[in-house]
């Protein structure tokens, strides 16, 4: 896992070119930070709150591999969402790996800039849902949440799990998209949740390369193992539950939504089974 931090240069840093290109902003905050990747600086983020609670972003960033920079956007998105709660972000780059990683998280072309617009579901959801990259983990804090006849904090484990899968491998969606999108293939208006290769066929049909391991501890480790990141789909003593998860460098699985609030939730794959899932009552829906 990559710790990104951002440290307060000045109020009134240096001037946000996004915001001095945007016709009729009127400034009303303007901050400069330090990037830092670990102790490392990698550059500079420079935002700036205008009107119409439009935030304007100027980065300057150091090349950055692939993965780095789509975990370096996620996390300044999350912040600066949490500190100044916008409308929508603007900015406007000539970076190849910052424009490619700003578009796989619903980032698109507003003239010659970039624009992001805040999904109305993520004003309405207190900021600790989420994690410190935008991940969905707190269901028991989303009963505002309708999915289909009953609250997300209920039934909406499956659209959550597919939420932050998707999210993890470049292909963000809205969280209404989502939850829309799965609600036409729920069993009985969700009355039993989300089955498993509904969540299965409608991720294939968004782009997503994905494969179902059907029951036994052995076989669905070996399949979480052979994986980038999954779904993993288990029975503990109060029900069923979906939690999405990602496979660490170090072979350790990260746990989205998986124990409400929890973040950072890191283990080996046998601790987890071992601590919070009932025997023989696995299946799994890996990314390779």
């Amino acid at each position: 896992m990559i710790a990104f931090h951002l440290m307060h240069v000045s109020r009134m840093g240096s001037v946000c070119r996004n915001a001095q290109n945007a016709a009729d902003f009127s400034s009303l905050e303007r901050r400069t930070y330090r990037v830092l990747n670990q102790k490392e600086q990698i550059g500079f983020l420079t935002c700036e709150l205008c009107a119409k609670s439009t935030m304007a972003i100027d980065f300057s960033i150091q090349p950055q591999a692939d993965e780095v920079m789509n975990e370096l956007v996620e996390t300044l998105i999350e912040f600066l969402t949490v500190k100044f709660h916008p409308a929508k972000f603007l900015t406007c780059t000539d970076q190849r790996e910052l424009i490619q990683a700003l578009k796989h998280h619903l980032f698109y072309p507003k003239g010659k800039k970039l624009q992001r617009v805040v999904e109305p579901w993520r004003s309405a959801l207190a900021d600790y849902v989420f994690d410190g990259r935008g991940y969905i983990i707190n269901q028991g804090e989303m009963k505002q949440i309708n999915f289909g006849m009953f609250s997300t904090r209920e039934k909406g484990c499956g659209w959550i799990s597919a939420y932050n899968l998707l999210k993890m491998n470049n292909l963000e969606h809205t969280m209404k998209d989502t939850a829309r999108g799965l609600d036409r293939h729920a069993f009985l208006g969700e009355l039993l949740g989300q089955d498993i290769m509904s969540l299965y066929f409608w991720l294939k049909s968004q782009g997503l390369n994905v494969q179902v391991t059907p029951y036994g501890r052995n076989r669905v480790l070996n399949a979480m193992k052979q994986s980038s990141s999954g779904i993993l789909l288990y029975t503990h003593t109060h029900g069923a539950h979906y939690t999405a998860y990602h496979k660490e460098p170090d072979g350790k699985y990260h746990f989205y939504n998986a124990v409400y609030g929890m973040r950072y939730q890191i283990m080996d794959g046998e601790a987890f089974m071992e601590k919070y899932t009932v025997p023989l009552s696995l299946m799994v829906i890996t990314v390779r």
